[in-house]
């Protein structure tokens, strides 16, 4: 059975009025918590409650969740790891404003920009999601080394991202019949 939503109760209403949780460590914006309920089947037959604690930034996608067996252990657990993430970032004293994303100048892929990627991840990607993030050392040793690699501040370059469609995974005659993918999770699922 799925996860049902919960109404807001006390905490999360207040969560949601105030500055009560810290500012989410990777982009400074605040937080919102939301709890949901498992009435399926689990091995003790009890239902599981889940709370999650997002940030509000809809780009940053930072968040912590904690499942209990009841709703005010869940919320207390998810406060308890969005203090601790917090705490953890400040103690490394790494701002996001001293991320950066490096640029290879070389060439790029159609209109899009090539970014050093994540270690697994091939060499260069122009997916922001899979691209590797530089601390301000990192990025300038590396221009040094090779000056077409280029650092852009994170801050600056997420805020001027968009969604793109990739024309190598869609297909017309597969759209209009409703056909699907043979890689897609939606057929695994048997949905």
């Amino acid at each position: 059975m799925p996860l049902e939503s919960l109404e807001a109760d006390a905490l999360e209403l207040n969560i949601a009025r105030t500055r009560y949780l810290p500012d989410c460590p990777f982009c400074g914006r605040g937080a919102l918590m939301h709890s949901s309920v498992n009435h399926g089947p689990t091995i003790s037959k009890a239902p599981l409650y889940q709370s999650r604690i997002s940030c509000m930034n809809h780009n940053c996608n930072a968040s912590v969740l904690c499942n209990e067996r009841t709703r005010e252990a869940a919320q207390q657990g998810a406060i308890k790891h969005w203090v601790s993430r917090a705490a953890h970032c400040i103690e490394q004293a790494i701002t996001v404003s001293e991320l950066f994303y490096l640029q290879d100048s070389r060439s790029y892929v159609g209109n899009d920009v090539l970014w050093w990627a994540q270690k697994g991840h091939g060499g260069y990607t122009t997916d922001l999601r899979n691209a590797r993030l530089f601390t301000r050392e990192e990025a300038q040793a590396q221009h040094n080394a090779r000056e077409s690699d280029i650092p852009w501040p994170k801050e600056y370059i997420d805020a001027r991202t968009r969604p793109a469609v990739d024309m190598q995974y869609i297909n017309h005659t597969e759209a209009l019949t409703g056909a699907r993918p043979a890689n897609s999770l939606l057929s695994a699922s048997g949905a």
